[in-house]
C-alpha cells in the first residue's frame, strides 16, 4: 500500500516523491524516473511518520521557551493516505479557539490537548487498521476496517473499501 506523487513546479521541474510500507520508495521513484527523459537534481529521503495525535502526546511541553505541537508535528494527517493539509488546518483552528480569551498557556494547552484528541479519534481507528495489515491476521483487519470512521472531511461518499484499495499507481 503506497502513494506515488508528482508536484510540477514550472519550467520542466518536478518534485517527485513515493512512500509506501513494503516496497523501498527510493527504488520505485528511480523506476518511475527511468521512463522519463530528466535531470535529478536532489534526492532527499526520509520515514514518513504515521502516528495520530494520542500517540504524539505530550502536545504541549513548559519550559523556556515553551513548546505546543500543532498539526502535522503531532500526527494530524490521514495514516491511510497521508494527506495532513485540511487535517492539519483543522487542529489549528481548535488550538486558536482553545487559545481565545485565555491566559493561562497550561489551561489552553489542556483544552487543546482534550479537543485535538477527541476530534481525531478516526486516525486512532485507521492507526489500528494500518498496523493489523502490516502485522496482524486478516479477522483482525476485517474488524478495523468496519470499525474505522471516513473522517467528515473526506470528500465525497467513498466506501471504505474503495479507500483502501485504490492504488492509481500500480
Amino acid at each position: 500500500m503506497g502513494l506515488l506523487w508528482v508536484f510540477p513546479q514550472g519550467k520542466d521541474r518536478a518534485k517527485v516523491g513515493c512512500g509506501d510500507f513494503k516496497l523501498n520508495p527510493r527504488t520505485e521513484v528511480k523506476s518511475y524516473l527511468s521512463e522519463k527523459d530528466h535531470k535529478l537534481l536532489k534526492e532527499i529521503s526520509a520515514k514518513v511518520r504515521v502516528i495520530p495525535p494520542s500517540h504524539s502526546k505530550p502536545f504541549y511541553v513548559s519550559g523556556s521557551p515553551s513548546v505546543l505541537g500543532v498539526g502535522e508535528s503531532i500526527g494530524t494527517i490521514s495514516p491511510l493516505s497521508g494527506e495532513g493539509i485540511h487535517p492539519s488546518l483543522v487542529c489549528a483552528d481548535i488550538f486558536l479557539v482553545a487559545f481565545k480569551g485565555e491566559k493561562n498557556l497550561e489551561r489552553v494547552a489542556q483544552k487543546y490537548e482534550s479537543k485535538v484528541l477527541k476530534k481525531y479519534r478516526w486516525a486512532d481507528e485507521w492507526f489500528n487498521f494500518l498496523k493489523s495489515v502490516r502485522y496482524g491476521r486478516k479477522i483482525n483487519q476485517l474488524r478495523c476496517l468496519f470499525q474505522a470512521p471516513v473522517p467528515s472531511w473526506a470528500s465525497g461518499t467513498v466506501s471504505k473499501l474503495k479507500l483502501v484499495f485504490w492504488a492509481p499507481f500500480r
